[in-house]
C-alpha cells in the first residue's frame, strides 16, 4: 500500500474526529513512514511496518478517549475551584466587623505556620527514607536457602513475583534498591534439574552472560505496572515479563530500569529467548542443545559464542552475529539487516528486504555458498567445500567473503 492511500484510509476512518485531530494523527503516521523510508525501506514496506490499520485506528481512538476524559476532569476541577474561590458578595463584605477581619488574618497565619511545619517534617522523613533505600544492595543468594516469595511493598506500588520449587532445587528472591518507582530484584535457582530455559520480555533488553557453577541468577527492575513472573514446569524454567498496561511508555524513566541480566551456567540448558520491543544480547556463552532467539522490533546480537543448533528470527530489528562458531544456523529477518561473522557447518539465511553481509572463517575450499535474490543485488555463489551456506533475499543486497581470523 502506498503512503497516500494509507493516509486517505486513515482520514476516512477518523471522519468523526475534528479536522484538527484527524490531521494531527495523519501527520504523525506520515512522519513515521518518512522516517522508515529514510532508513532504507521502500514506501510499501514502510507502510506495512506500521501494522494493521484497524489496530492503528483503535489505538488513536483509545488515546483520544483518555485525552477527553482528562480534559473533562480538569474542567470539573477548575469549576469547583472557581466556585470555592468566588468572592464574598459586596453586601456581606460591607458588614464584616473589624473583629471578624482580624480573626480571618489570625486564622490564615496559623494555617501558614502549620503547613510550614508539615512540609519540613515530610522533607526530613523522605530524606531519611531515600538514604536508607540507596544504602540497600542486592544480597548474595545462598543456594541452600528456602523459597522466599512474599510480594515486596515500595511506597504505594506493590511488586508481584511468583515462582515454584521443583525437586531439590532451591530458589530465592531478594529485594534491592529503589529507583523512580522501580525495585531491583534478584532471582536465583540451581539449574541442575532444569533442561530448558524460557525468557521473555515486553520492552526490556535481555542480556545473557556466563554464570558460576550450576546457579542461575536473574537481576531485573520491576514495579506494580511492570514485573516478572517465574515458574517451573516439567523440567523447564520460565522467566516472563508481565504488565498491567496495554501500552507501555519509557518516558521519564532510566534505561537501566529496562534491562534483565541473566547469569547462566555454561552448557546448563537449552534456551528460548523472545522479546516484543526490547533487544537480545548474548555474550561469551557456550550455547547447549537448541537455542531459539526471536524479536519483533528489537535487535539480536550474538557475540563470541559457540552453539550446536541456533535459530534467530526478527521482524524489524537487525541481526548481528560476531566471532561465533555454530554448527547449524538458521536466520530469518523481514525488514532489518543481517550481519554475520562466523564459522559454521551449515547455514540458511533469509531476509525479505534488508541487506545481508556474511564473513566466513575459512576459504572457498571449506564452503559452498549459494545466493538468490528477486530484485536485489547479490554476489554469485562460489566455493567447493562441504559446508553449505544458503543466502536468500527478496529486495536487499547480498555480500560475503572468506576470512582467516576474527576482526
Amino acid at each position: 500500500m502506498k503512503k497516500a492511500e494509507f493516509l486517505a484510509l486513515l482520514r476516512e476512518r477518523l471522519a468523526d474526529f475534528s479536522n484538527e485531530d484527524a490531521e494531527k494523527s495523519a501527520a504523525f503516521y506520515s512522519e513515521m513512514i518518512d522516517d522508515r523510508m529514510e532508513e532504507g525501506m521502500t514506501e510499501e514496506e514502510a507502510v506495512a511496518a506500521l501494522g494493521n490499520l484497524d489496530d492503528i485506528v483503535r489505538s488513536i481512538r483509545q488515546e483520544s478517549h483518555r485525552d477527553g476524559e482528562s480534559q473533562r476532569h480538569t474542567q470539573r476541577r477548575e469549576e469547583e475551584r472557581t466556585s470555592e474561590e468566588r468572592p464574598i458578595s459586596g453586601e456581606r463584605s460591607r458588614h464584616l466587623s473589624v473583629a471578624g477581619i482580624i480573626g480571618i488574618i489570625i486564622g490564615i497565619i496559623a494555617i501558614l505556620i502549620a503547613v510550614t511545619i508539615l512540609l519540613f517534617t515530610t522533607v526530613r522523613r523522605n530524606g531519611q527514607g531515600s538514604t536508607q533505600n540507596v544504602s540497600q544492595s542486592v544480597q548474595p543468594v545462598d543456594g541452600n536457602s528456602s523459597v522466599q516469595q512474599n510480594p515486596q511493598q515500595t511506597g504505594n506500588s506493590s511488586v508481584q513475583s511468583n515462582s515454584q520449587q521443583t525437586g531439590n532445587s532451591s530458589t530465592q528472591q531478594n529485594q534491592g534498591t529503589v529507583s523512580a518507582g522501580f525495585t531491583q530484584q534478584e532471582y536465583s535457582l540451581d539449574m541442575a534439574s532444569v533442561q530448558q530455559l524460557y525468557v521473555s520480555s515486553l520492552i526490556d533488553e535481555i542480556r545473557i552472560v556466563p554464570g558460576d557453577g550450576t546457579q542461575l541468577r536473574a537481576v531485573y527492575w520491576q514495579s506494580s505496572e511492570l514485573w516478572y513472573e517465574t515458574r517451573q514446569e516439567n523440567g523447564a524454567l520460565y522467566i516472563e515479563q508481565k504488565s498491567s498496561q496495554e501500552q507501555i511508555s519509557r518516558r521519564g524513566r532510566d534505561d537501566d530500569d529496562y534491562k534483565i541480566w541473566i547469569y547462566l551456567p555454561q552448557g546448563a540448558t537449552a534456551l528460548n529467548v523472545s522479546t516484543t520491543g526490547g533487544e537480545i544480547e548474548i555474550t561469551n556463552l557456550n550455547l547447549p542443545g537448541t537455542t531459539i532467539l526471536s524479536s519483533t522490533n528489537g535487535d539480536i546480537d550474538l557475540k563470541n559464542c559457540t552453539g550446536s543448533d541456533v535459530q534467530i528470527t526478527s521482524t524489524t530489528g537487525d541481526i548481528d552475529v560476531e566471532a561465533s562458531v555454530i554448527n547449524n544456523l538458521q536466520v530469518n529477518n523481514t525488514a532489518g539487516s543481517i550481519d554475520l561473522e562466523m564459522e559454521a557447518q551449515a547455514a540458511a539465511i533469509v531476509n525479505a528486504s534488508g541487506e545481508v553481509e556474511v564473513k566466513l572463517l575459512g576459504s572457498g575450499a571449506d564452503y559452498t555458498v549459494q545466493t538468490q535474490t528477486t530484485t536485489g543485488r547479490a554476489m554469485a555463489g562460489s566455493g567447493t567445500g562441504s559446508r553449505l551456506i544458503s543466502i536468500t533475499t527478496e529486495s536487499g543486497k547480498i555480500e560475503y567473503e572468506f576470512i582467516y581470523g576474527w576482526d
